[in-house]
């Protein structure tokens, strides 16, 4: 039986630093048989996302994030293949040297397979 994928039913986004975001989500149930997430960005305006890691965890700090707006989201992989992307949540660099304390995005996703 093909189990469908959901990625990120819960992805946090914490801005750590003004150059470090550290991203979490809800693991997937073990029944899914995960192997991994990919992290995804879209940067600024563009539309395009890029995959920026393949990790093992249900969590990742990206370092070196630069000045503006970052969108992220998360997929996960199994030997059927890649779940479509989690909703995606948004944070900003800012120019100044000081980033915000504690700045933390919540969204929750309710996923309804047919």
């Amino acid at each position: 039986m093909k189990r469908k994928l959901i990625a990120g039913l819960l992805l946090l986004a914490t801005l750590a630093s003004a150059a470090t975001i550290q991203l979490v989500w809800d693991a997937n149930a073990p029944a899914e048989n995960v192997t991994g997430y990919n992290v995804y960005e879209r940067v600024g305006t563009t539309t395009n996302w890029t995959r920026l890691q393949s990790v093992q965890t249900n969590g990742v700090t990206l370092a070196s994030v630069g000045i503006g707006s970052h969108t992220y989201a998360v997929t996960a992989t199994n030997v059927v293949g890649e779940s479509p992307l989690s909703l995606p949540v948004s944070t900003t660099i800012p120019t100044d040297a000081q980033a915000p304390a504690n700045v933390t995005i919540k969204i929750v996703v309710t996923v309804t397979v047919p």
